[in-house]
């Protein structure tokens, strides 16, 4: 039996022809692309500055950090800095391309952001589970809990509802455009 869904195998069914698969691939840059308004600059131009401001910041506190100093945590540091230095390098490369495709930078947003709020979860729980201070453990599991609920969860929740929303609008516009040739085809036939 195929595991397959039936819109999957029904949609491997249909031929499409080059020209429509072109016209198909235009819409839908045209649909989910769109060039940078002068604000928008500012934005990117401003996440690039914080990201390389994290990168400086949380790197040189994780070498600088004193002997004693948990090794978990200048983890947890050098998380941030890799952290920052991944949302230079997508404002950087927004800013290059001129323009933006909100399915690919919203997932890129959403997906630094669960993935930087995962690691401190789990940092800080490692580095609670080490403290003798079992009052500062608790707390700062709570923490760690709490910014993941904050900011991860809505972030992968953000990135599944992306992921679902793109394949719709797929979907509807290769039917949109298989439905225009069938109509052009069929006033030819007349």
């Amino acid at each position: 039996m195929n595991d397959q869904p039936l819109r999957e195998r029904l949609f491997e069914q249909e031929t499409r022809s080059p020209a429509l698969e072109e016209k198909f691939r235009k819409e839908l840059r045209a649909m989910t692309e769109r060039k940078l308004k002068p604000f928008e600059r500012v934005v990117w131009s401003f996440a690039t500055a914080l990201g390389l401001f994290f990168v400086v910041f949380f790197g040189y506190i994780a070498i600088t950090a004193p002997h004693g100093f948990p090794l978990l945590a200048r983890l947890g540091f050098v998380a941030g800095s890799v952290f920052g230095a991944a949302w230079a390098g997508l404002s950087i490369w927004t800013l290059r391309q001129g323009s933006i495709n909100w399915l690919r930078h919203e997932n890129a947003v959403h997906g630094i952001t669960f993935g930087f709020v995962l690691i401190l979860l789990i940092l800080f729980q490692m580095l609670g589970g080490q403290m003798e201070n079992k009052t500062g453990a608790i707390l700062m599991v709570l923490n760690g809990a709490v910014a993941f609920m904050v900011f991860g969860i809505p972030a992968l929740f953000n990135l599944r509802i992306n992921r679902t929303e793109a394949v719709l609008r797929e979907h509807l516009l290769k039917v949109e455009l298989e439905l225009a040739e069938l109509a052009d085809t069929m006033r030819k036939l007349k």
